[in-house]
């Protein structure tokens, strides 16, 4: 469940703005002015098109902790450089009420209680779960499998010390706008929703039965996870993240993963033109690595694509350039 979240930015937002407020985080500062940039390796490729247009990959994560602040110098620096930036979703749209209020339209069950679809033994985990974080059962007995999954998930990511209102996407969105900067996105939000309504019976209930095992981890598997994507290794954070989506949940991996990357593969040209200068485009870091990420199909393109990290942080491997 973790790899769903890191995943899907609308979704990360939408969950955490209709939990019952005890049960929501409170939000931290993400900045102390005296304090060191974080020494995390970003996830940060540079796409060469005609000319000086350029377009820089940044791979977020949807939930952080107030110790990756302030930002590496490298991501600092390809934001300061960018003449836009580019996320999954717009921000007047990704931070509105009306995208919370859709998802739960989309997760509130038409018949029936969600105990209903679970076996006994499963209920009695979902109840104890719940009285441990003060989730409301009548709220959960609502729902459809698949968003009490994501609940449970985003509050045990919350438990571990991650918090949405930290997440790397969400952070460079509000000093863009703030900024003045050209914000843009690249699908509507509404269609990561129509990912879960999609979902049959048994893959809800595998993820609900996913989300309860990893509550019983005491977050350690949020941590793995978030520790990859720190390490900038692609392959670490694909093995965390993709490989587990796309054993476990093929056709979904397929409609989360594959297809959406296509969609944005088809837009990433129009900034690659002569005369676009630099665009940044942070999307989820799942999206970038794997064979189906954006960086190994740009390269097969023909595309130049190279790393970007400071001197000695990325590994030996990732740091030379690629060409077709």
């Amino acid at each position: 469940m973790r790899w769903l979240l890191a995943a899907l930015s609308a979704c990360v937002l939408a969950v955490g703005s209709v939990l019952p407020a005890a049960a929501r985080p409170e939000p931290l500062p993400v900045t102390v002015a005296s304090a060191p940039a974080a020494s995390w390796v970003p996830l940060l490729w540079e796409v060469r098109g005609q000319g000086q247009a350029r377009v820089l990959l940044l791979g977020s994560i949807h939930l952080l902790e107030p110790a990756d602040y302030p930002l590496p110098a490298e991501v600092q620096q390809a934001y300061a450089q960018a003449d836009r930036v580019v996320f999954e979703l717009a921000p007047e749209q990704m931070l509105s009420a009306e995208l919370a209020q859709a998802m739960l339209r989309a997760a509130a069950r038409r018949s029936g209680r969600l105990q209903d679809d679970l076996s006994p033994a499963q209920w009695q985990r979902l109840l104890q779960w719940a009285q441990q974080r003060q989730m409301p059962v009548e709220r959960l007995q609502l729902l459809k499998p698949w968003f009490a999954a994501l609940t449970i998930s985003l509050q045990e990511m919350a438990a571990a010390g991650l918090q949405a209102e930290l997440g790397l996407d969400r952070h460079l969105m509000q000093r863009a706008r703030a900024d003045g900067k050209s914000v843009l996105g690249l699908e509507d939000g509404l269609a990561q929703i129509a990912l879960f309504e999609a979902m049959g019976h048994a893959e809800q209930q595998q993820m609900l039965a996913e989300a309860l095992g990893e509550a019983d981890s005491n977050g350690a598997r949020s941590q793995r996870l978030l520790q990859a994507w720190r390490s900038g290794e692609p392959a670490a954070f694909w093995a965390q993240a993709g490989e587990p989506l796309k054993k476990d949940y093929p056709a979904l991996y397929q409609s989360i993963n594959v297809q959406r990357n296509t969609a944005w593969l088809a837009q990433l040209p129009q900034w690659l033109q002569d005369g676009h200068g630099t665009t940044l485009v942070v999307v989820g870091a799942l999206h970038l690595v794997g064979s189906d990420g954006l960086v190994q199909r740009l390269q097969s393109q023909g595309y130049k694509v190279q790393r970007l990290c400071r001197a000695g942080a990325c590994p030996n491997e990732q740091r030379r350039r690629s060409r077709r």
